[in-house]
């Protein structure tokens, strides 16, 4: 029977261990270089799968990002069948499975990529003598985080625990990144043509008695009214041309002429007892000739005072009649309010020209004296941009109080002048304060919010602000009046515009932010794990592996059979002697050997401290 010793040849022929070596040296006749060569060599599997897998991790998290932006603000689509083609096209479930399954593939792919940089880093630090305790940990923390309760492993292999720790928290981005996607409701809106109601202001002559309900209505509500239909859950913009007020510092001749209204008012009033608070009134076509006579024979306008006492008694302090207490003027009707043309004439009298002004010229004009502030209010054709929206409570459309506007020097219609002249029936008159009351002239301008603006208290002017509040609430409340005109049915036509249609749906919004870092984390962390590895492997001069053949090649030593007596089966746990005897992967050296075998064999693998010799790159070992 052979010795232990011996090897047995095919021919059954039994040789001595020195005939062994002998053979082997026969059988290789490589020169020394080309094995060392061999040895001393990064295979490229390794640093290829390190590679690719982080190449192919970082895949995977763009195409989640991509995934899910792409689906961002998507509607949700319910399918009852998950299990059909539709379904794993459209349904939630499977868009979130599809998610999850790229965050997963994205995680296990950084994860074992830095597993093959903690491996070359692993073999690196063993190179260090460390108790079997610290080896057996160092070798199993990437797959049980007891390991990190070795304080050899700790102590002896800091950079392999960080990267070993990163590899337990590389899966928390499969945990975070899902829930990035989440289901909210919110409204869709989708446009198409649709006919939508406008104003024909060439319907207003018929309904010029709307003046009891719109005008008083939008006057002391300060708001537009809504328009009776309603298109459900619809939003659209509008742009149109109407009529408003643009209200202006008079001219010389203008405030002349109203201020000797404001006189003949004051005299017909009982003379000087009281102050007026208020005076507003539609400029009839015998002052404006008057005012032009004036300007054109340089004569001054108090030598028309009879002139404006007519005015006052007709249409301000007495019920409108004929001048039949003035019998100069004829039978011309003084209260004209704010007419249209005469004869078809739409001609427009310049605001701070009033030479051209003849009896039977349309004059869209409102003259206003607030204690002693005076206005020139002109009709104006503006062009309103508006956006009208669904009011639910109402079951209406609104026009947005946001809404813009701008004058034009475009002519004003004939239909404009109604509904001017309504506000300004509204507003004419006066309004006088004695003591602690006021009595008003003809006028409803104290129900509305313009007289709020006014001290009343006094007729001084105490307030640098109050000149410009009074004439833009009279322009503010033109507009809306004019706005407030699509309530009424009667006056509105059809014209196609583009609505945008709202609904209520569940969709998916996802949260790019939280992703994007989650997924920047952990490339930055495996970058480094992977720079580290790199590192080791230059270090290492080959490529390791934690295998079953690794161990096998590197373990092959009779000191550790020694060591290891009794415990062949590596059942757990270890005997405290062994998990505390310090070892070392290096060349092994065997004292109880010659220096010529020693030199013959240059065995590399783990062995005690005492008997290892550090490796030196570019030395053959076999």
């Amino acid at each position: 029977m052979a010795s232990s010793y011996d090897i047995l040849p095919q021919d059954g022929e039994a040789i001595g261990f020195q005939g062994a070596i002998n053979n082997h040296q026969q059988q290789s006749d490589e020169p020394e270089a080309q094995k060392a060569s061999g040895v001393w060599r990064i295979h490229w599997r390794s640093p290829t799968s390190m590679i690719g897998l982080f190449i192919g991790a970082t895949g995977a998290a763009v195409a989640h990002h991509l995934y899910y932006d792409n689906i961002d603000g998507s509607e949700v689509v319910i399918v009852q069948d998950e299990w059909t083609l539709e379904a794993v096209r459209n349904s939630q479930e499977w868009k979130l499975r599809f998610g999850a399954g790229l965050a997963f593939l994205a995680k296990a792919m950084f994860a074992a990529s830095a597993i093959v940089a903690y491996e070359q880093q692993a073999w690196l630090t063993a190179r260090t003598k460390a108790a079997v305790a610290g080896l057996d940990a160092m070798f199993s923390a990437a797959q049980s985080p007891l390991s990190f309760f070795s304080p050899d492993f700790l102590r002896k292999a800091k950079a392999g625990a960080i990267m070993a720790l990163l590899v337990w928290c590389i899966p928390l981005a499969a945990v975070i990144t899902p829930g990035t996607l989440v289901v909210v409701p919110t409204t869709l809106s989708t446009s198409k043509s649709f006919p939508v109601p406008v104003i024909n202001f060439s319907q207003v002559l018929p309904l010029y008695d709307f003046n009891s309900s719109v005008i008083g209505y939008v006057a002391t509500s300060s708001q537009i009214l809504p328009m009776n239909i309603g298109l459900a859950n619809s939003t659209y913009n509008l742009t149109f041309h109407g009529p408003s007020f643009r209200c202006r510092k008079p001219s010389e001749m203008v405030g002349q002429a109203i201020a000797m209204t404001l006189n003949a008012t004051r005299f017909m009033c009982e003379g000087n007892m009281g102050s007026m608070a208020w005076l507003a009134f539609a400029p009839p076509g015998q002052i404006l000739s008057t005012i032009a006579y004036s300007k054109k024979k340089e004569t001054p306008l108090r030598e028309h005072w009879e002139t404006f006492l007519a005015f006052v008694s007709s249409c301000i302090t007495q019920p409108a009649k004929s001048a039949v207490v003035f019998p100069q003027f004829g039978s011309l009707p003084l209260c004209e309010g704010i007419v249209g043309s005469y004869n078809g004439s739409t001609y427009r009298v310049s605001l701070q020209d009033l030479s051209s002004v003849k009896v039977g010229f349309n004059h869209g004009r409102l003259w206003v004296s607030a204690q002693n502030v005076m206005y020139d209010c002109v009709l104006t054709d503006t062009e309103y941009s508006t956006r009208f929206f669904y009011s639910t409570s109402e079951q209406a459309q609104r026009i947005d109080p946001e809404y813009s506007f701008k004058w034009t020097e475009e002519d004003v219609y004939d239909s404009y002048f109604y509904l001017a002249d309504a506000l300004a029936t509204l507003l004419g008159g006066a309004v006088r304060v004695f003591g602690k009351g006021i009595m008003a002239f003809k006028t409803r301008v104290t129900d509305t919010a313009i007289f709020g603006a006014l001290n009343v208290e006094s007729t001084k002017y105490h307030s640098p602000d109050l000149s410009p509040s009074v004439g833009e609430l009279i322009e503010e409340l033109s507009r809306n009046i004019t706005l407030s005109v699509f309530s009424l049915d009667q006056m509105l036509i059809q014209n196609d515009t583009m609505v945008r249609i709202s609904s209520d749906v569940n969709v998916y919004s996802y949260n790019r932010r939280v992703l994007i870092i989650t997924y920047a984390v952990v490339f930055l962390g495996t970058l480094i794990a992977l720079l580290i590895g790199s590192v080791a492997y230059f270090k290492n001069g080959v490529s390791h592996q934690l295998s079953f053949s690794t161990f096998m090649s590197t373990t092959r030593n009779y000191q550790l059979d020694e060591l290891t007596a009794g415990s062949s089966m590596g059942a757990m746990p270890l005997r405290d002697s062994i998990r505390s005897t310090k070892l070392q992967f290096g060349f092994l050296r065997n004292a109880d050997e010659g220096a010529e075998r020693e030199e013959l064999m240059r065995r590399v693998g783990f062995g005690l401290s005492d008997q290892i010799v550090p490796l030196q790159k570019g030395i053959p070992y076999y």
